[in-house]
């Protein structure tokens, strides 16, 4: 099987790039925008425990989870 060449390399590359670089802080993003109380938290346990596989679910649970400092509108 012969890959593409030219610019379909490229974009495949920034996506795959940007996916990896991303997808494991979506449950910091994920508080920042409910307006968690302890985005601190969530960011620190990303960086710490979601460098294992088993733990970013947990981590996106989290994010979905921690209570609000402001209600929802």
């Amino acid at each position: 099987m012969q890959f593409p060449t030219g610019d379909a390399n490229l974009a495949l590359a920034f996506l795959i790039t940007v996916g990896v670089v991303l997808l494991p802080l979506l449950p910091t993003w994920i508080a920042v925008l409910r307006r968690a109380e302890a985005i601190s938290f969530m960011l620190l346990f990303n960086i710490l425990c979601c460098a294992t596989v088993l733990a970013w679910p947990v981590a996106l649970l989290l994010a979905f989870k921690m209570p609000r400092r402001i209600p929802p509108l």
